[in-house]
Formats: C-alpha cells, structure tokens, sequence
C-alpha cells in the first residue's frame, strides 16, 4: 500500500507542475494578444491604400523569376524595360475582375514595363480567367502560400519595381488612372 501512495502522490505533482506550465504559456499569449493592437476595419482599409502592406517601398521584391502559364519563364530582373508591373488577383475575387481589362490596356499602352499577374486560385480556374479576359500579359498561379511568402494578403494588389527589382511604388488598384499614377511616382523616385 505505501509503494501505491508514493506513486499517486508524484503523479499527482507531475500533473500540477505540466498544468502550471500551459498555464504560465497561456498567461504569457493573453499578454502578447493584449499588447498587439487591433485595427479596425477602418484602419486596415486606410493602410492598404496608403501602400502600408505587402513588400516595404525600397526592398528588393522577394521574387523575380516565375514559372508562368502560358509565356514559359520569366525574369523580371533581367529585362530591357524601365521597370516592372506586378499585380496579385484572385479567381475568387469580384474586385479583381476589375484590374483584367486595365492591365490590357496597360499593357498595350506601355511597351516600356514589363507587367506580370499572380492569380490565386485553382489553375483551371486561372486558365479560364485568362482566356475570359483575354489576358496578355504572363501569368502565373499562385497558392496562399505564396501569398504569404511575398508578403501580399489583398486583391487587387500592385506593385512598381525599378530595374533592379526594387519595391518603388504599391498600393490597390481598381481604375486604370491609379495604375497610372502608381507607375508615375514609381518612376520619379
């Protein structure tokens, strides 16, 4: 009976010390979750449009080679042009519809920068999209995943590089004159 007690009593302290070890953790995320702010949707909306996300102005763009749908491989960094389009849309985006026809047009009235469109989304359904929309321009699908590894969370995200692949200029792009003027700054740094 006396050996049963001794290994009931440090069970039991075993299961004390592992409880007060999640416990401490927990202490320790509730604090770190109260010292994060929050933003409203407001403010998250604001910092989008302000370029306050994705890729920081000045940085080289994480990625410049792709593997593209329907123009094989390309290299942003090793090009003739001025500088570099890259605009991340979704097939499960509404929004996004919007951006096709402006990249076109784009594309057609800019011969000197190299435009390239990320799509998330299934790739019959990113295959579909460039056909619907007669997309021009190289394309590539990409995952959430790869989302997260170009540090782009929102659609329809743009952004400027300069020849050497740097983040000049970004921001969400719904008309073709924001293009416009996204390109124009990024042009002027």
């Amino acid at each position: 009976m006396n050996s049963f007690f001794i290994i009931s009593y440090v069970m039991l302290w075993a299961i004390v010390l592992v409880q007060s070890y999640f416990m401490v953790q927990a202490a320790r995320a509730a604090k770190k979750a109260r010292e994060t702010p929050v933003l409203s949707p407001e403010e998250t909306i604001s910092r989008i449009m302000r370029g306050d996300h994705g890729v920081s102005k000045g940085r080289l763009f994480p990625q410049l080679q792709f593997e593209t749908v329907q123009h094989g491989r390309i290299d942003l960094a090793n090009n003739s042009k001025k500088g570099a389009i890259i605009a991340f849309a979704s097939t499960s985006c509404e929004q996004c519809k919007l951006i096709y026809p402006i990249i076109k047009q784009f594309d057609q009235e800019r011969q000197d920068i190299s435009i390239m469109m990320l799509i998330d989304g299934p790739f019959n359904q990113v295959a579909a999209a460039i056909e619907k929309y007669d997309i021009p321009v190289p394309v590539t699908q990409i995952t959430k995943e790869d989302m997260a590894r170009l540090e782009t969370g929102f659609f329809p995200f743009v952004y400027y590089l300069n020849e050497r692949g740097e983040v000049q200029t970004k921001g969400v792009v719904n008309v073709h004159e924001q293009l416009e003027l996204l390109v124009e700054k990024g042009q002027m740094l």
